[in-house]
C-alpha cells in the first residue's frame, strides 16, 4: 500500500522508492533491496505498476509508475486501512464502549 501510494504521486526507481519510504516514515519503514525488488516485480506482474528501463548519466534504472489498475487497488486499500485503524483502535483503547482491556 505504501509503495503504491508513493508511486501515485510520481514515477520513481527502486532505490528512490526505498529512500522516500525511509524518509517519510522517519526510518520506521525501511525496506531492504532483497525485499523491495521482488515486491516491485510482483506488483508489476499483477498489473499494478509499469516498469521502464531508462539510461541516465550512464546508469540504467528501472522507473516504476502506477497503472490505472494499481490506482483502483490503492483506493480500495486506503478504504480498508481507514476501517482497520478504527477497529484496531476500538480493540486497543476500548472505543465507544470504553474500558475494555
Amino acid at each position: 500500500m505504501c509503495i503504491l501510494s508513493l508511486l501515485s504521486t510520481r514515477e520513481m526507481y527502486g532505490y528512490e522508492i526505498s529512500k522516500e519510504l525511509d524518509a517519510l516514515s522517519g526510518g520506521i519503514l525501511r525496506i531492504e533491496e532483497g525485499t523491495l525488488y521482488p515486491l516491485l516485480r510482483r506488483l508489476e506482474e499483477r498489473g499494478y505498476l509499469k516498469g521502464e528501463w531508462r539510461y541516465r548519466e550512464g546508469k540504467a534504472r528501472r522507473y516504476y509508475k502506477i497503472t490505472p489498475r494499481g490506482m483502483d487497488v490503492l483506493r480500495k486499500m486506503r478504504a480498508f486501512w481507514a476501517v482497520l485503524i478504527t477497529v484496531v483502535n476500538n480493540i486497543l483503547y476500548g472505543g465507544e464502549s470504553g474500558g475494555r482491556e
